[in-house]
């Protein structure tokens, strides 16, 4: 028997720690729910419980998401729903009004309702949002930049696509000698440089024969020398700009015979007192455009001064053009020595004189013998004049025509000062053998225009002038034409992309998103305001309208369908994540219950056996 070590006691107190602890882990486990409380409870089963609540919570967020995308696409639908039935309407007026029996009273009763309808289709287009988002890409913008100072910046577009060039394997002209003659071949131009090279070898007959190609975008802002304007050069733009040239002694970037293609000249700024100046010159010009502001003395044109035997197709200026006389949008005098081709040409910007102008060709002729054809040409240019007397129209200023003119398919829209020799079309029109002369579709807007004169043109209103623009019988170049006032423009479509990313997946990959361009347009539906229910085109343009909104039915039909299976995919990834996560982590409260019983008998009776081991060493003094 000893006295100073108790083994009895020590082996009760390892028994009552051991029953404490087992007693506390259920005690834990039974309040929590729990049975991994902690890490070291199970180590690998508490990270495997650490990714799945990471899991869980994700697909908590995705069903929250594919639920909210749900809505936006519900609410998208209920608003093509409206714009359906208001469809529907538009096309029953249009047949009831086609079908014979309406006076001209009834018919503006059914148009002034079809218009009350597609005011209100644009703004059920335009006010469609779900949380702040355009469902249907809002408004439509024009095609200009904005920058951040509020500023805007017209963008300009060669009117047929450009396909560029590979310059890369030709050979440059900054590698040419000066002194050496070069005859044949294309060479590229990629700077001033070489540009103001090229054309100095020209004008002095070392580069002869050759084509110069544009390699890339030309910046003039920097340039100053005096720029050298050489005959006959032939020169492919390549799709690319020059910018930024400015002259106040050079009247024109190319001089006379020059053959000039897919080249845009912007931000020109010529101001000569010479005659002649327009921002090209040349004689045959193909797929070009002029931007910025030209002035002359006579013969001044926003493309070409005085044009002499030109080939002109598919070219357009945006070009302020002032001048003392003949001054025009696109050509300032037309010579009528030779023949000329102008088609498919248009003028934009402010055309003013101080005696003849045109919106598009100052004035000119057409001498006996001589073929020349005008077609499919637009000026929306405003001419003024200061002298009272001044001959101006809104397309010509004037023409004389003896030989043969061929004319078709052109019309003006922009204001014309009054004057004695105005027109709303052309200002003064002689015709000295109508028999060898073919004219026809050449109109000019009468509201605009503030002209109605006769015989030189046929003058339309707003109306009817752009419901032929919209039938395709007159050229449609994308320009912004005079509305009727029937038309209200405050409730125009707006377009612009409404692309939307739904995250209804947990991870970062694509698969996790579903993405839908929202945005479509009813933009066609004012031809209708142009053409009225009553033309036999507006079944055509509705049933456009009616299938794009159809269509976009369809893919939001398509999309509601996934949504909905998000939900019911995320929804079963959630409970089968859930279930696992209980298996692993949740505990078993009847196991626990009978564990806690367990080691609570252990505890008290470890407790009540401490206390007689503690009294086993005083039974040493009985042996004293």
């Amino acid at each position: 028997m000893k006295i100073n070590t108790n083994l009895s006691s020590l082996i009760v107190q390892s028994s009552l720690k051991s029953s404490t602890n087992g007693l506390n882990t259920a005690i834990e486990r039974m309040t929590t729910g729990f049975k991994i409380n902690h890490a070291k409870d199970n180590a690998a089963n508490y990270s495997i419980n650490t990714k799945l609540s990471t899991k869980i919570s994700g697909y908590e967020v995705a069903e929250d998401n594919a639920s909210q995308a749900l809505n936006m696409v519900n609410t998208a639908l209920g608003a093509l729903s409206v714009m359906s039935d208001y469809s529907s309407r538009l096309r029953s007026l249009s047949m009831q009004v086609q079908n014979g029996t309406y006076g001209n009273k009834s018919i503006d009763a059914v148009n002034a309702e079809a218009v009350s309808i597609i005011n209100e289709l644009y703004r059920t287009k335009n006010n469609a949002e779900y949380n702040g988002i355009s469902l249907f890409g809002g408004l439509e913008q024009p095609a200009d930049i904005t920058f951040p100072d509020g500023t805007t910046e017209k963008k300009y577009e060669f009117m047929v696509e450009v396909v560029h060039r590979d310059t890369s394997k030709m050979t440059s002209v900054s590698s040419l000698d000066e002194n050496v003659v070069t005859t044949g071949g294309s060479y590229s131009v990629s700077s001033v440089e070489e540009i103001e090279k090229a054309f100095s070898m020209i004008k002095n007959g070392t580069l002869k024969s050759t084509e110069l190609v544009l390699a890339n975008d030309v910046d003039y802002s920097g340039f100053t020398g005096t720029h050298v304007c050489a005959n006959w050069v032939n020169f492919d733009g390549n799709g690319y700009v020059i910018s930024n040239f400015s002259s106040t002694t050079v009247p024109a970037f190319f001089n006379y015979g020059s053959t000039i293609k897919n080249l845009g000249l912007e931000n020109v700024n010529i101001d000569v007192n010479v005659d002649c100046a327009g921002a090209f010159g040349g004689q045959k010009l193909t797929n070009c455009y002029a931007t910025g502001s030209i002035s002359g003395k006579n013969s001044v044109g926003g493309l070409i001064g005085n044009a002499k035997g030109v080939v002109i197709k598919d070219c357009y200026t945006d070009v302020d053009v002032k001048g003392w006389g003949i001054v025009g949008g696109l050509i300032g005098y037309l010579d009528g020595n030779e023949t000329f081709s102008i088609e498919n040409c248009y003028s934009e910007g402010n055309i003013s004189s101080m005696t003849g102008a045109g919106g598009l060709i100052g004035g000119g002729g057409l001498n006996a013998g001589v073929k020349g054809s005008l077609n499919n040409c637009v000026s929306t240019s405003g001419v003024t004049s200061s002298a009272k007397n001044g001959t101006i129209g809104g397309l010509i200023g004037s023409f004389s025509v003896s030989g043969t003119l061929n004319m078709t398919n052109c019309y003006a829209v922009g204001e014309v000062s009054s004057g004695t020799n105005s027109g709303g079309l052309i200002g003064q029109f002689t015709i000295h053998n109508p028999e060898k002369c073919s004219i026809s579709n050449i109109y000019y807007n009468m509201e605009s225009t503030g002209q109605n004169d006769t015989g030189k043109g046929v003058g339309l209103s707003s109306s009817e002038l752009n419901k032929m623009v919209a039938k395709g019988l007159l050229p449609d170049y994308g320009l912004d034409l005079p509305l009727p006032d029937i038309y209200d423009t405050s409730s125009r479509p707006l377009y612009s992309p409404a692309f939307v990313t739904f995250q209804v997946g947990i991870s970062g990959e694509d698969s996790a998103g579903i993405y839908q361009d929202l945005s479509f347009t009813i933009e066609g539906l004012k031809d209708l305001c142009y053409l009225g229910l009553d033309d036999e085109k507006s079944l055509e343009k509705i049933d456009e309208m009616i299938a794009s909104i159809s269509s976009k039915e369809l893919e939001l039909g398509a999309l509601q369908n996934r949504l909905e299976s998000v939900l019911e995919q995320v929804g079963v990834a959630y409970d089968n994540l859930v279930s696992t996560q209980s298996t692993i982590r949740d505990a078993d409260i009847a196991e626990e219950s009978s564990a806690y019983i367990r080691n609570q008998i252990l505890q008290q009776a470890a407790t009540t056996l401490m206390a007689t081991a503690n009294q086993t060493p005083a039974i040493a003094l009985q042996l004293l």
